[in-house]
């Protein structure tokens, strides 16, 4: 890919992230449709990590799509249980635990060995994932041959949806902080997250090759964090939870304080790679927030690091004797970019 960013200063390298195609917001997209037809529309796009809708009982249905074609095409199996784990972990911010998937398979010719190479190992990665989860495929389909003369077979990109269950619509959870200066909630990170910077959104932003294999995910570890995750949104113990996708641990925050027009003050500590550290990718990771009481009882049951507290005006971040600081502004700015090629 080619080369689009070249500042290594945390603030622009966020505020790049934060305006990129993957991780821009997708309102002028969303907004070509009234999501609130029926009127059951618990969760409406970008207040939460799956979509949320309210049944006749009470209870509700959540659904997530997810892929990720540049991490397939890093490593087929693990970039496909990522993607699978991905939907997952959205489930489980807004309380709902996995019924069902489907996937729709995008790929090139198969008649070429490297593509059914990553065919197969797509399948077989997307095949354990949802073992792993208790979460059958039930339906999908298959595009091939998705190639050119001259640019060649596209990404493998099996693309993922899910369908969740929660018992109570009204404690359905929201990515969004919320603000209270008597009492600021706690915000803190849960789960496995080992992140890496090959074949992140950095990474393409820098016009890197992509690493050839992805590190080994532990899955059965990623479950565990979902479900405390799920357990402590039905609970109501928590103010917000947000899985950490592309663009790593500060994009996460970042998209949590432009859910809730509110900042955060986070010290992440020395780190021997604080890029990693503010941007790197990997799954199992979730942003949470909430009273310091819930969130040390969530740490009973999970892995879990303190980063900071919710408050003021700007993502305020220290981390590796760095400081950075973007305002809600200026992050603002940076996410509308799809919404400019709209005007």
């Amino acid at each position: 890919p080619p080369r689009t960013l070249e500042s290594e200063d945390p603030k622009a390298i966020l505020l790049a992230l934060v305006g990129s195609p993957n991780i821009a917001s997708r309102l002028p997209l969303f907004q070509q449709y009234d999501w609130l037809v029926q009127s059951r529309t618990v969760r409406r796009p970008e207040q939460a990590d799956a979509a949320v809708l309210k049944l006749e009982a009470g209870n509700a249905i959540a659904t997530s799509i997810d892929g990720n074609g540049r991490k397939v095409a890093c490593d087929p199996y693990w970039g496909s249980v990522g993607v699978v784990l991905e939907c997952a972990s959205n489930l489980a911010c807004v309380g709902a635990e996995p019924l069902g998937t489907t996937n729709n398979l995008n790929f090139g010719n198969p008649e070429k060995p490297h593509v059914a190479w990553q065919l197969t190992e797509a399948v077989r990665g997307i095949a354990d994932a949802c073992r792993a989860l208790d979460a059958p495929i039930v339906g999908g389909n298959v595009s091939l041959y998705n190639e050119g003369a001259t640019a060649g077979p596209i990404y493998p990109t099996p693309t993922i949806g899910m369908v969740g269950e929660l018992p109570d619509a009204a404690r359905a959870g929201r990515l969004g902080f919320e603000s209270d200066p008597a009492r600021p909630d706690s915000v803190a990170l849960v789960g496995p997250f080992r992140p890496h910077l090959p074949g992140s959104e950095l990474a393409k932003l820098r016009g890197e090759a992509l690493p050839d294999g992805l590190p080994e995910i532990d899955v059965a570890a990623v479950r565990a964090a979902q479900e405390a995750v799920r357990a402590a949104v039905r609970a109501g113990d928590l103010t917000s939870a947000h899985d950490v996708a592309e663009g790593g641990l500060l994009v996460a925050v970042a998209e949590c304080c432009l859910g809730g027009d509110t900042g955060v003050t986070l010290d992440l500590g020395e780190s021997d790679d604080p890029e990693a550290r503010l941007f790197g990718e990997a799954p199992g990771g979730f942003v949470v927030s909430g009273p310091r009481e819930a969130i040390e009882r969530l740490g009973e049951a999970v892995e879990l690091e303190h980063l900071g507290t919710v408050g003021g005006d700007a993502v305020d971040v220290a981390v590796g004797g760095q400081r950075l600081r973007a305002t809600l502004a200026e992050l603002r700015t940076a996410h509308a970019a799809l919404a400019r090629l709209f005007a």
